[in-house]
């Protein structure tokens, strides 16, 4: 094919940093960028992660043999009779893309997909990351890889407070997601930014590496769709923005009961969903223990200075951790507001949903969950 395209884009989305914010608006704003000589591809889906499951014959992946509570969460479970047909799909995909490329004459192409970071880094190394820039090559001479990246131990706290909120237990038979935690387990497991982008590095130089510090306070305009844009010059009237989605977090307390509940019901082989219901519960902002806290630090100080003298990013990881044990984050006005929810009853998604946290409540007010 002869090449056309100017420049291509090339966003590999690292987790919690606002990749599918960015996709969504890039998605839904697809003809107007056309118009304008601006190509996200069409494929059917926002992400085009099939791309790189495709591209690199990657197949659907086994469970880890072992698992920690600080995986991705990217691990599936291989269907041998549908394997077939996803391998299918994933063509079906690849074409509907290329024949978009194909018949757009403008200067600006944009891919952007999850499974660019970790898992195809993980897997597959250099030589995946090598396929994927000589099939984007044939497009282009000019390719650009643009990433955000987080402070390790921030990614971490932000990554399990999602796995509690939602309900997203990996594959522990029980989940007991906070005590692998607090226990360090699978702490030399958390990815590392020099881990993550090295390989991509070695393929396009480090001059055709866009690399941005994900901290709402230093994104230009304060997300990741505004920041994308005006890094890439590309007119902000052009994309229309999601609303930024409420999720508002849970308090320490918040996250303790959930995690209880989630332990109940994932022995039992039920999911819970959000909790809204347990938004109203006070107490400071979750963080895993000052002990975590410490381990994590030196975990990753390496990996800051290397994104220092890299890039120039300063991503200091000051955080810290919480002291003692949970039972002291339950003061007596927090009881005092689970016992009136206990009273006045809460909406839930399921009646047995509402009988765990009933369980939970009631082994807490009465002090026999922290009896052990």
């Amino acid at each position: 094919m002869k090449k056309k395209i100017e420049t291509v884009y090339l966003h590999i989305g690292f987790s919690k940093t606002g990749t599918t914010s960015l996709q969504k608006a890039l998605s839904n704003s697809r003809n107007k960028l056309r118009k304008n000589g601006i190509l996200y591809p069409n494929a059917g889906i926002h992400t085009h992660n099939f791309m790189a499951r495709e591209l690199t014959n990657l197949p659907n992946f086994q469970p880890r043999q072992t698992s920690h509570p600080l995986s991705l969460g990217m691990c599936e479970t291989a269907n041998l009779p549908n394997l077939q047909w996803k391998n299918h799909r994933r063509l079906e995909f690849r074409r509907k893309m290329e024949k978009d490329i194909e018949a757009f004459s403008g200067g600006v192409l944009i891919v952007s997909a999850e499974m660019f970071d970790r898992l195809l880094c993980d897997r597959l190394g250099r030589e995946g990351c090598r396929k994927v820039i000589e099939y984007l090559s044939q497009y282009c001479d000019k390719i650009k890889i643009c990433t955000y990246v987080r402070n390790p131990f921030d990614f971490t706290v932000s990554l399990i407070k999602q796995r509690v909120q939602v309900g997203i237990q990996g594959t522990y038979p029980e989940s007991r997601v906070i005590e692998r935690l607090e226990s360090l387990e699978g702490i030399d497991t958390v990815p590392l930014n020099r881990e993550r982008l090295s390989v991509w590095i070695g393929e396009v130089g480090l001059e055709n590496m866009l690399t941005i510090p994900y901290d709402r306070e230093r994104l230009i305009g304060g997300s990741t769709v505004t920041d994308f844009l005006a890094r890439t010059g590309i007119d902000g009237a052009l994309v229309e923005i999601p609303p930024e989605e409420s999720n508002p977090s849970l308090t320490m307390t918040g996250m303790f009961v959930k995690n209880e509940m989630n332990k109940r019901a994932g022995s039992k082989g039920l999911k819970l969903g959000k909790a809204d219901y347990l938004r109203s519960l006070p107490g400071p902002r979750f963080l895993p223990s000052k002990r975590f806290a410490e381990a994590m630090r030196e975990r990753c100080l390496e990996d800051l200075a290397w994104l220092s003298a890299t890039f120039g990013i300063d991503l200091a990881n000051d955080s810290g951790g919480h002291r003692g044990p949970w039972k002291d984050y339950f003061t007596d006005e927090m009881k005092a507001v689970l016992k009136d929810m206990l009273d006045r009853g809460c909406k839930f998604r399921l009646a047995r949903e509402e009988q765990i946290f009933r369980e939970v409540a009631a082994g807490i007010l009465s002090g026999r969950i922290f009896a052990s």
